[in-house]
């Protein structure tokens, strides 16, 4: 998807943003991605997000036709776990003949599920234009309502399928949550959106993203998280990032993971932002 920097940094001065677009040698308009990440611990077959699906079938939403492309087919996959109920991570699931992952267990955070399936939802402190709001609240109502009878609500902190925990990391949306993956002494820490682009929300993890449902309790998020997967040493996950193809590599935990700029570790600069190494070489 081709998006404006600017929506990634509300708060930021133009001349700051400028500068920092520069550095990381960005243009105006970003191009994101939507990695939905495919964990099969020999049990189980579990999905993080759906993508876009149908509602952007244009330039994303090739969930399917991917698996495929790893001899995976939909009835496979046996879990999904949802980090929030935004279109570009619920789309995937459904297509036009119906849910796509017939066989699965649905899985997202009951804060999360609570909200957006109240009689009455606003988000008041959302940043963006009031039609991406109400598009935004029509879509998670429907998009949930397709899995009502499935679902599974789980509460944060605890194993709710071996080796997976939800972290809360909330502010993006009121129940967005991070997923933390664990195989032996392995640990993978996927963010959700926690962040969206390197450039911006790590290096300047501050900058607001201008459709965060409470940008001050998502920035505070972005920090406390980030600074906790720097610190620990994790490996960490990112959504949105730009795979490259000269990026892939193998990684294990538990079974064999692809990473790729989706997947490495952080690091904290001598400024105080954060940068992103590849497991797979240097950035």
């Amino acid at each position: 998807m081709s998006v404006p920097a600017a929506i990634f940094a509300g708060n930021a001065k133009p001349e700051e943003l400028n500068r920092v677009l520069q550095q990381g040698f960005q243009g105006e308009q970003l191009t994101v991605d939507c990695n939905v990440l495919l964990v099969d611990t020999g049990r189980d077959k579990v999905l993080i997000d759906t993508g876009s699906g149908l509602l952007n079938a244009a330039t994303a939403g090739k969930l399917i036709e991917n698996l495929q492309q790893v001899q995976i087919k939909p009835s496979d996959i046996t879990a999904v776990i949802l980090t929030h109920a935004h279109g570009d991570h619920v789309g995937g699931l459904n297509g036009k003949s119906g849910l796509n992952f017939p066989n699965a267990r649905y899985f997202i955070g009951k804060q999360e599920w609570d909200f957006w399936t109240a009689t009455a939802v606003d988000l008041p402190n959302f940043g963006g234009p009031a039609e991406m709001k109400q598009q935004a609240i029509k879509i998670a109502q429907t998009q949930l309502g397709l899995i009502r009878d499935r679902v599974i609500k789980i509460d944060v902190n605890q194993e709710f399928l071996p080796g997976f925990t939800a972290i809360p990391a909330y502010g993006h949306t009121p129940g967005h949550v991070a997923i933390r993956i664990a195989s032996g002494n392995a640990v993978m820490v996927h963010t959700a959106d926690t962040v969206h682009t390197h450039t911006i929300n790590l290096w300047n993890p501050s900058w607001q993203p201008i459709f965060d449902a409470d940008r001050e309790m998502a920035a505070a998020t972005r920090q406390t998280v980030l600074a906790k997967i720097a610190g620990d040493r994790t490996l960490m996950f990112a959504y949105h990032f730009l795979i490259r193809e000269s990026d892939i590599c193998d990684r294990a935990i538990g079974v064999d993971l692809i990473g790729n700029l989706s997947t490495g570790n952080l690091k904290v600069n001598s400024t105080g932002g954060i940068e992103f190494q590849s497991p797979c070489g240097e950035m």
